[in-house]
């Protein structure tokens, strides 16, 4: 077993759940994360600072979400008073 297997399994369970979100009952809100990029940079930046490798490495990467039935709808503005700060 190797690091790159174990990425790859990480990477197609995360794949699976976020696929089998969109057919639960309600529909599940997922947030996609690009798991292998950031996985892959993370292991470059640590070559470069172990062993003075001068690999590039990205620290931005794009993340999504996908709103589905699990999200409550937003609730109307009321005129109430501001809540206060409970009390513990």
């Amino acid at each position: 077993m190797t690091v790159a297997d174990n990425v790859d399994r990480i990477d197609g369970f995360m794949a699976e759940l976020a696929d089998a979100a969109a057919y639960s009952a309600p529909r599940l809100t997922s947030v996609h994360i690009p798991w292998r990029e950031m996985t892959k940079n993370g292991i470059a930046e640590l070559l470069n600072l172990c062993y003075g490798f001068n690999r590039t490495v990205t620290r931005t990467f794009p993340v999504s979400v996908s709103l589905r039935a699990s999200v409550a709808k937003r609730r109307r503005a009321t005129s109430r008073a501001p809540a206060r700060p409970a009390d513990f």
